[in-house]
């Protein structure tokens, strides 16, 4: 049958606080299923502990810590266990933990091929007061133009020189189902490598344009007229030649 303490209308509670030995004496303990952490933090009612060595149990009573035999009869009060909050993957960054949502957990963060970031790339889960927390703030992932990215590896892309990726607009409609971020990363490297043969400088050089130096239009006007009467000369020559012909043959 579960006692009360010293109200009858507020009944005394087992809490997980243990004395342990050890070799410069007793020391209370907070006992989990699987860890044990040191008594840092305490409330204890009025000439307590007591009987250090004997009582090795806590029980609460009126909300305040009173040593006492392990062999009593009392509630139980459970603590709700406790974690840090979840951290997903981001748009620009991947993060991974080392143990969890678990106090002591490392979250380790990595930014995207081309990003990079001026802060932690690591988060530890620790205690925040009553709570727990990760420490720091979320990583934040920007462009690094400075950075290039080498496209030896990348097929159809330029192997002249390193790429620099800069930011574009994406064209609309475009979807990437099925494809990794590595994937997608070295498909835009491709599309936005620079064809030097193909860009409008190169394209206007192959075109004729017009030379406006007076001297290169009166070579242009000699050198025109020049060609033309040479065909006219051969087109008479031929004329005679066939009008003397036709005169053999029907005179």
């Amino acid at each position: 049958m579960m006692q009360n303490g010293p109200s009858p209308n507020i009944p005394d509670f087992w809490i997980g606080c243990f004395w342990f030995e050890f070799e410069n004496g007793y020391q209370a303990y907070w006992k989990t299923d699987d860890q044990e952490y040191p008594l840092t933090w305490v409330q204890w009612n009025s000439g307590e502990p007591d009987g250090i060595g004997q009582q090795t149990c806590t029980r609460l009573t009126q909300f305040k810590f009173r040593t006492i035999y392990c062999d009593y009869e009392y509630g139980i009060l459970c603590e709700k266990h406790d974690t840090c909050p979840n951290l997903a993957n981001g748009s620009l960054f991947t993060v991974s933990l080392s143990n969890g949502q678990e106090l002591g957990s490392i979250a380790e963060y990595t930014c995207l091929p081309g990003y990079h970031t001026n802060g932690e790339l690591t988060r530890s889960c620790q205690m925040n007061g009553s709570v727990l927390s990760w420490s720091g703030k979320e990583v934040e992932c920007t462009l690094g133009v400075d950075e290039p990215i080498s496209t030896a590896a990348v097929p159809g892309a330029s192997r002249a020189r390193p790429l620099f990726l800069m930011p574009c607009l994406c064209y609309p409609n475009k979807t990437f189902a099925g494809m990794t971020e590595e994937a997608i990363i070295a498909l835009l490297v491709r599309d936005t490598a620079i064809r030097t043969n193909e860009t409008t400088a190169a394209i206007f050089k192959k075109k004729c344009r017009e030379d406006s130096r007076f001297s290169s239009k009166v070579i242009g006007l000699v050198s025109s007229s020049v060609i033309i009467s040479m065909l006219l000369l051969v087109v008479l020559s031929d004329c005679c030649k066939l009008r003397q012909d036709w005169l053999r043959i029907h005179g």
